[in-house]
């Protein structure tokens, strides 16, 4: 660690913040979340420790403001260049895709309720599940393939562009950078959406949700939104039947993707506030 740096800045949970004894530089947490409210000892932490908080998007910045004593600011991710459009082909089977099992949030059961409800036993549409490395899982379903293994960047961009439409039923987000990515692909993306702060280009494809209590309140305490799922599945059935026109669109809006999620932009933008908020 720099004992000189003018700021530091830990992206973690605050239970991991980590900061030199120096008197003199700018400390700040960045951190994801994902409920209403924070686990236990992190107010105290982000309190004591924190010049500043950084947070990815408008939900936790509203959550940690309720908690923190300063001011929360938003630095969203930002988009590799590598995740080109593709424009998909209509040949061959619909395929869908969901990645992020085993973390709960993402919601796996109801992706694999919705898909078998309505194509179970259909070679004509395939449904790819990206778990992570080692994840026990089998669905025992023909058209339903696990990919239980890490990937590289070139792989992950490979396999969304061989893939047609990314289902995504969160309870939450700090960000959601999964289904940025697939739409800077030019994928359509069936993902709930109050947590999302891209909606402009979702394409109105977002599900509605209720704020309910957590189901996983020792990981997640407070609420979460709980995917309508007859939303999910309704949007499911309406992409497919107009998924020409909806990926066409998509496609389209995809270099806009880019243009505003571009990590040069983001990082300059967001250092350049810092720098002139803080006088560095």
């Amino acid at each position: 660690m720099d004992r000189e740096a003018d700021l530091e800045f830990n992206f973690t949970h605050p239970n991991f913040y980590k900061f030199s004894e120096s008197t003199s530089s700018v400390k700040v947490g960045y951190v994801a979340w994902e409920s209403t409210n924070l686990q236990e000892g992190w107010q105290d932490i982000i309190n004591s420790k924190c010049d500043e908080l950084w947070v990815q998007n408008k939900f936790t910045q509203d959550v940690f403001q309720n908690y923190f004593d300063r001011e929360v600011f938003v630095f969203p991710h930002g988009v590799d260049e590598r995740f080109v459009p593709k424009q998909r082909s209509l040949e061959g089977p619909m395929k869908f895709l969901h990645i992020g099992y085993p973390a709960l949030r993402k919601n796996l059961p109801d992706v694999i309720k919705a898909f078998l409800e309505l194509y179970k036993g259909n070679m004509d549409y395939q449904l790819t599940i990206k778990t992570y490395e080692g994840a026990d899982f089998d669905p025992e379903e023909p058209n339903i393939t696990v990919i239980a293994r890490d990937m590289t960047y070139s792989n992950l961009i490979s396999l969304m562009h061989e893939h047609h439409i990314l289902l995504y039923p969160s309870w939450g987000e700090g960000f959601g950078l999964i289904p940025l990515q697939a739409m800077a692909t030019g994928m359509p993306v069936v993902s709930t959406e109050e947590w999302c702060d891209y909606k402009e280009f979702n394409l109105g494809l977002g599900i509605g949700s209720d704020l309910v209590e957590s189901p996983w309140q020792n990981w997640h305490p407070g609420k979460m939104y709980k995917p309508l799922y007859l939303d999910f599945v309704g949007m499911i059935e309406y992409v497919v039947a107009n998924y020409e026109t909806i990926a066409n669109e998509q496609f389209n809006i995809a270099p806009k993707v880019h243009e505003k999620y571009n990590w040069n932009r983001v990082v300059t933008e967001h250092f350049n506030n810092v720098e002139s908020r803080l006088m560095l």
